[in-house]
């Protein structure tokens, strides 16, 4: 009797979401090895929903999508919670309505939505089997908000001091996003600039060893399949610049290559050089090649093409241009074949005439580029990049002589500027949802560039001409006062701005090695 009593007051009787009944297992009065206990399946569903709601607390609410937080509604919440618990058609959940409070965002605060919640089952509420509670408060915030959030609090931590470099930006590349610099060290196994020849072609006849040696170079580019698609590429476009003023451009992108020989060449010995006194910046090395005077490198005869133009050519620039729009001669006075590699014109309309169209050369057009004073816009172009606002476009005026009025050229800085930030501030421990979630929008920055002459000690360069000093060894980019807004891709009602004091610095780390090899 005494063991029929110990059973029968281990028997518990619960009103949960059914009525359930756990009765103890009698065992045997030897030592046989215990069944394990019985799982109701009703208690067991009812635990796992109450644990999910005490898992939505303040510092982790439940998170969903929504393309609008704004215009949440209590039936909206109610099917989401739905969605997030392991239910049956016999269970229900209930929100009351009263304790409803709506997700608040006032500047960068953020306060989760909350609503009060029971689950009914077969018209029943269940209760934790521990506390009795049978209403449970559901803290809720919308994925877009705390992606935001979350980006915005990454960047105002992680991007004040930070350093970044651009060979470690992303590129689509042939299909494939890779970075920069694994782009720049698939160049020497793809393209040997070893091959190129050090010297000038003194003639366009296939019997000049270095006429040669071009040649056989660009069958090379010709033969890779990418390279080989790109040289064969023709365009013919018209652009609207001004009113009644058009441009027209024309070429194709192999007579382009084979017209620059000369500045190819050239470059590529003006590299070679620099490497051997240890300047490896790349793009500091272009910047210093293009305004330089031209001068024979290792008696590559540069400075005897072209001796018969009209307008003199005094930067490496000034040849570039020339060979651009017209052919470009040898030291013998023999013109290249291709006459006009890149071809260049100006549509005016004129009242009553109609469209009048002027073309452009270095020397021998309707308009010549030789008498334009080419250098100065290009150093004016890189000037205003020095301690410039980088919410603003950079602009140039062109002008082209008293036939056509002057041309005004916007350059989309802030756009490429734009599409630039999030790879230039994103690093590798940033949450990947926060990144592919959200647009960067620069709302205040100014671009600093710094030179240094030891590689130790950096300073601003106040104008181009510290850049172009030939001492300066390397140059890096600072951004400073940098403020940015982060918008959700999804609700574009969701944006946080950071701090406006934030500064960065991206080295612009192209090493000539990369491409030399």
């Amino acid at each position: 009797m005494k063991k029929l009593l110990a059973c029968l007051g281990a028997l518990t009787i619960t009103t949960s979401s059914a009525s359930t009944i756990l009765a103890c297992n009698p065992g045997s009065t030897s030592n046989k090895t215990k069944k394990d206990p019985v799982v109701n399946p009703i208690i067991d569903k009812d635990r796992k929903i109450i644990k999910k709601f005490t898992k939505w607390t303040v510092d982790s609410p439940l998170l969903f999508n929504s393309a609008n937080y704004q215009s949440l509604k209590v039936e909206d919440l109610k099917q989401i919670i739905t969605n997030q618990l392991p239910m049956d058609k016999n269970y229900e959940v209930v929100l009351d309505n009263e304790t409803y409070q709506p997700i608040n965002v006032k500047g960068t605060e953020v306060n989760n939505g909350s609503i009060d919640v029971s689950i009914l089952h077969k018209g029943m509420a269940i209760a934790d089997r521990e506390t009795k509670q049978s209403v449970f408060t559901v803290n809720f915030l919308t994925k877009e908000i705390n992606d935001a959030k979350n980006f915005w609090r990454d960047l105002n931590e992680k991007t004040p001091g930070s350093v970044s470099r651009l060979t470690d930006f992303k590129l689509n590349f042939n299909g494939a996003k890779m970075s920069l610099k694994t782009i720049l060290g698939l160049i020497p196994s793809l393209v040997s600039l070893g091959k190129l020849p050090t010297t000038i072609p003194n003639s366009f006849a296939s019997e000049d060893p270095n006429q040669k040696q071009w040649t056989e170079f660009t069958n090379q580019l010709t033969r890779l399949p990418a390279i080989g698609n790109i040289m064969k590429i023709t365009f013919d476009e018209t652009f609207e610049v001004a009113s009644r003023v058009k441009i027209k451009i024309s070429g194709n992108v192999g007579d382009i290559i084979n017209a620059l020989a000369p500045d190819l060449i050239h470059f590529h010995n003006f590299l070679l050089s620099q490497k051997s006194e240890n300047h490896n910046n790349l793009i500091l090395s272009l910047m210093q090649y293009l305004f330089k005077k031209p001068t024979d490198i290792n008696n590559d005869g540069f400075t005897k093409i072209n001796s018969q133009v009209k307008h003199p050519i005094t930067t490496n620039l000034d040849s570039i241009i020339h060979n651009l729009f017209q052919s470009w001669q040898t030291t013998t006075g023999e013109s290249s074949k291709i006459t006009e590699p890149f071809k260049l014109a100006a549509m005016i309309k004129i009242p009553i005439w109609g469209w009048e169209t002027y073309q452009i050369k270095w020397d021998r057009g309707d308009i010549d580029l030789g008498n334009k004073n080419i250098n100065k816009m290009g150093k004016d172009l890189f000037s205003q990049l020095l301690n410039h606002d980088l919410t603003k476009d950079v602009s140039l005026k062109i002008d082209l002589g008293s036939i056509i009025p002057t041309i005004p050229v916007s350059i989309p800085l802030t756009k490429l500027v734009n599409s630039l930030i999030p790879e230039l501030l994103v690093q590798p421990d940033f949450n990947n949802d926060e990144i592919t979630n959200n647009n960067l929008t620069i709302l205040s920055g100014k671009s600093v560039f710094e030179i240094t002459k030891d590689g130790k000690n950096w300073e601003a360069a106040n104008n181009i001409g510290d850049i172009l000093n030939e001492a300066v060894k390397d140059v890096r980019l600072k951004i400073e006062n940098l403020k940015l807004k982060v918008t959700s891709k999804n609700d574009s009602t969701v944006s946080f701005e950071t701090n406006d004091n934030m500064t960065t610095t991206v080295m612009l780390d192209i090493d000539l090695n990369s491409i030399l090899k």
